[in-house]
């Protein structure tokens, strides 16, 4: 949907084309989009003059002689085109045609039949039914203690706030992660928790990347497009929006995406920290490598650990888990219980129903993780997860440490582990995408000596972690 500076790349493109035209036809061809009725719209409007067009908001403005004004709204495609030959055809998506006294027609366009179209005069136009109550453009200096005072009234998370046209005016989807990343603030955060500092940051951004968006004509995102062959080269500046699975263009974190009021939201885990979790060290690399050595080093600092593989199991003892494994994999279910084994053995055996498996249980193991972390108490936790990527756990971590060891040494440790399933677990290694995910690891731990070295290796840097967060606690205080 065409925000703040799309509009208002669209109001420059139509000026020249418009301004001091006199509408000498309108055609409507979806007469749901026009308010009051097609009727009087149509008759209002024929053998007027456009004296101005304006922008409020996402609200295109055109002000007519007599009086008139035409609130428009592009909705999800909306746009206009100029067409100069008179036998031009029209598009299939025509919805409004404006023939001008010059001869040249004006079409709305859109595909999906969003846009909408209400006549009103100058005299109230700010009290229609669409535009009173808005807020204020961030585009000017707002005063920050006004809009902290509305962010305190709210239960809502501030990402959902922003797209609140009553507090803030223009700003949509694309551009509140963008403001909400550039600001360092997570988009969970809810209203009433955001401090006067942060609601200054939320508007120095929100003015400084409006505006540069609208020096570049706006943001080209999917189907939309200013009308004009007029491409949104903000795209190219974009930091997180639509960018999740790639690297943080400040701290080379995996960026994320979830849901927040129904809207994708994308964000940084490290540079975004959610306002409710601790510190959240995530643990990940093949199996048979270590991890589970450095969670119990961890813990014996003081470290409190939350491991993936202990919620599988967990969750194996319900009777939501036996009912969905007897739907994928019924061999594996006996006397009514999971058989672990002939489980272990199904999902090696057949990969398409493995795969099926794993996008029904990564939902319910991170839910049940995000739980488990909103309740810790600690500063900083350790997550180990061996799938933590392709689970996309990573959201939930600030700093990812990668755990490796040479094939060879992580065979003889399975092999002295469990010597009855080493060839079905490693072939469950092998599905581990670790090493595709190389780059979104911030350390790299190598297990291929003696136990004492690999404890002393870990322990360091643990304790490197820990003297942060402390130091972080501190300053704080």
């Amino acid at each position: 949907m065409p925000e703040l500076p799309e509009v208002e790349t669209v109001v420059k493109t139509l000026r020249p084309l418009l301004l001091d035209q006199k509408i000498k036809a309108v055609e409507i061809f979806h007469p749901k989009m026009v308010k009051p009725n097609v009727s009087i719209f149509t008759k209002s409007l024929v053998g007027k003059s456009i004296k101005a067009i304006e922008r409020l908001g996402k609200f295109i403005l055109f002000f007519l002689s007599d009086d008139l004004v035409v609130i428009s709204h592009l909705r999800m495609e909306g746009k206009y085109l100029e067409l100069k030959d008179e036998n031009a055809p029209l598009s299939r998506f025509a919805r409004m045609v404006f023939s001008l006294s010059d001869g040249r027609r004006i079409i709305y366009d859109d595909m999906r039949k969003f846009g909408t179209f209400e006549l009103t005069t100058q005299s109230t136009y700010l009290q229609h039914q669409s535009l009173k109550g808005l807020g204020k453009e961030p585009l000017h200096d707002l005063d920050p203690n006004s809009i902290y005072v509305a962010f305190k009234k709210a239960n809502r998370p501030i990402k959902s706030i922003l797209l609140d046209q009553r507090i803030l005016l223009g700003i949509g989807n694309i551009y509140a992660d963008e403001i909400l990343f550039a600001a360092k603030i997570h988009p969970l955060t809810i209203g009433k928790n955001i401090t006067l500092d942060q609601t200054k940051a939320i508007l120095k951004h929100a003015k400084r990347i409006l505006h540069q968006a609208i020096a570049n004509g706006g943001t080209r995102i999917r189907t939309y497009q200013s009308g004009q062959k007029i491409d949104g080269e903000f795209v190219t500046k974009i930091k997180v929006y639509g960018r999740d699975g790639k690297p943080c263009k400040e701290c080379h974190h995996r960026l994320a995406k979830i849901m927040v009021g129904g809207r994708g939201t994308h964000f940084c885990p490290h540079c975004q920290h959610h306002p409710l979790l601790p510190m959240v060290i995530g643990v990940t690399g093949e199996i048979a490598t270590g991890k589970s050595t450095l969670i119990q080093i961890g813990m014996q600092l003081g470290i409190p650990a939350i491991e993936a593989d202990k919620f599988v199991h967990q969750f194996y003892q319900t009777k939501q888990a036996i009912g969905l494994i007897k739907k994928v994999f019924p061999e594996s279910i006996v006397n009514g219980k999971i058989d672990r084994r002939n489980l272990l053995w199904a999902m090696v055996k057949d990969r398409r129903r493995y795969d099926l498996w794993i996008k029904i249980l990564f939902p319910i193991i991170k839910q049940m993780i995000y739980q488990a972390l909103i309740k810790c108490k600690a500063p900083m936790v350790l997550l180990e997860v061996p799938l933590l990527f392709q689970g996309k756990m990573d959201a939930f971590t600030d700093v990812i440490l990668g755990v490796e060891s040479p094939q060879a040494l992580q065979r003889l440790r399975l092999q002295e582990r469990n010597p009855e399933n080493v060839e079905p677990l490693w072939i469950l290694n092998e599905r581990n995408l670790y090493r595709q995910f190389l780059p979104f690891i911030d350390q790299r731990l190598v297990n291929d000596s003696s136990i004492k070295i690999w404890k002393d290796r870990v322990e360091k840097t643990l304790k490197t972690y820990l003297a942060k967060t402390q130091s972080g606690i501190n300053a704080g205080k």
